[in-house]
């Protein structure tokens, strides 16, 4: 009965008006308080944590350290469905609190406090002393032999490296008119900042304990927090982006709740911690070849990538995988394409899902590689990608088949509304330091994480005694 019409979303009034309730105004007011101390060196050990002059401010409850974990159980962080194969399973890298730094800002002990003040003053009372080790911050220089090794289980600091191959580029060569066009393009770190910063808290509910937490992943979180968490609650969520699609707080949220007896507890994040302590979008560097001919045919291309993994594996190797993946099927290669991807740690943040999932970083390695050619030979970008971007049929790298395909259509429509023609001619001809153009990129964006991991949906739906029928499932 809605097809083909607008519908109100159900939560749409409370958003607006501000009657909405978040993560923060469930919290009991009562909660305890808890906030992390964070390694203040970007590689090394921790040697010793003095903690007896924080232990006397007054409302300070427990205070908790990396020595204070006798038993040392890794989990992995990132929000994807569990596999039995093990190929298929994230990295367990992560503890609680660690006594091995493996960034600026690594968590190595926590307050707990009866307000925020008597955290914030014991935080500072902290004294520690550390180990420290050289650091590497730079992908390619984190590879070399000799560089500071984050992770024994990883040499040279790879995580994993994937090659996507389609057809045979090198025969590409034997094409008269042929060119060659090689380039390095590199995409930055960026931090989602989402309005509300990560938050939960957690409170014992008979022999079981609640987390309550701002999440994309209720049913990841709780798995990955563990057999003894009975339960998480997830309510409306301040925006996310994909850095709530990661394990970030809440196993050590849960466990401060039991040491102080299964009160609720309160961990909230600040916005430098937000930026610095949760996830990243991967920084991608990669060395693009095209070859091409003069009439404009775009024969076959090559990437070599890196991805900047950070000091933890998170969603792994996955995103630059994607990489490899979209900038493959970007465009329609004559000969073939090949496209590799090495996902590397550093001393750095730890970078996991954003929007897009490593999207972003293909488009724009592949895009800024056509951009140059066209630059380069005088040919219209419209055009270029129109003559070469992949047709209906084409197979993409996760075997799926393009049967409609709508691209030249929306360029089209895009360089009509836009008086593409007639503004590339009015200012082909300019001078003097502030001048007018136009571009113009385009995008896509498939489905799956093709090879790396799995991906997995469900729903159920009820049909209740009235007639009405019930929807049920877990998509934030």
């Amino acid at each position: 009965m809605y097809a083909g019409q607008s519908v109100k979303r159900v939560d749409a009034f409370d958003k607006v008006t501000g009657r909405t309730r978040y993560t923060d105004d469930l919290c009991d007011r009562r909660a305890y308080i808890a906030r992390v101390l964070h390694s203040t060196i970007a590689n090394g050990k921790v040697i010793s944590i003095d903690t007896s002059e924080a232990e006397k401010v007054p409302g300070v409850v427990k205070i908790l350290t990396c020595f204070d974990l006798k038993e040392k159980h890794y989990y992995p962080t990132a929000g994807h469905p569990w596999s039995t194969d093990p190929s298929h399973q994230d990295v367990a890298d992560r503890l609680m609190l660690t006594e091995r730094v493996r960034f600026y800002g690594d968590d190595i002990a926590a307050v707990v406090a009866e307000d925020e003040v008597a955290a914030a003053q014991a935080l500072r009372l902290i004294h520690v002393e550390y180990e420290e080790y050289p650091f590497v911050l730079d992908v390619q220089k984190a590879m070399e032999d000799g560089a500071p090794l984050l992770h024994e289980e990883f040499p040279n600091n790879i995580l994993k490296h994937t090659q996507i191959r389609i057809g045979n580029y090198e025969e590409a060569i034997k094409e008269p008119g042929l060119i060659k066009v090689e380039g390095w393009y590199e995409t930055p770190v960026v931090q989602h900042c989402h309005i509300e910063n990560f938050i939960c808290f957690a409170e014992a509910e008979g022999n079981r304990i609640n987390i309550t937490s701002s999440t994309q992943i209720p049913h990841i979180v709780r798995r990955v927090v563990g057999q003894a968490l009975g339960r998480i609650v997830k309510p409306y969520i301040g925006g996310g982006f994909g850095n709530k699609q990661d394990i970030l707080y809440e196993p050590l949220n849960a466990y401060l709740s039991v040491v102080c007896g299964g009160r609720c507890v309160c961990l909230e994040t600040t916005r430098e911690e937000c930026i610095s302590q949760t996830r990243v979008r991967h920084a991608v560097i990669g060395k693009t070849k095209a070859l091409y001919t003069t009439d404009g045919r775009l024969l076959a291309r090559t990437l070599d990538g890196y991805a900047n993994k950070g000091a933890y594996a998170s969603h792994g190797h996955a995103i630059a995988a994607s990489v490899a993946t979209v900038y493959k099927d970007l465009y329609n290669d004559a000969y073939g394409c090949r496209a590799d991807m090495t996902t590397v740690f550093t001393n750095s943040a730890s970078a996991g899902a954003m929007r897009a999932y490593g999207v972003p970083q293909a488009v724009f390695l592949a895009d800024c590689q056509i951009d140059d050619i066209c630059h380069r030979e005088g040919f219209d970008p419209l055009k270029f990608r129109m003559d070469n971007c992949v047709p209906p049929g084409f197979v993409a790298s996760n075997g799926i088949t393009y049967y409609s395909y709508s691209l030249k259509e929306c360029m089209k429509r895009g360089a009509e509304f836009i008086h593409w023609d007639e503004k590339r001619k009015e200012y082909a001809n300019q001078s003097g330091p502030v001048r007018r153009g136009v571009g113009m990129s385009f995008f896509m964006y498939k489905v799956g994480v093709h090879p790396i991991s799995l991906e997995t949906s469900s729903a159920r739906m009820i049909l209740n005694q009235d007639g009405s029928i019930q929807v049920e499932l877990s998509a934030t």
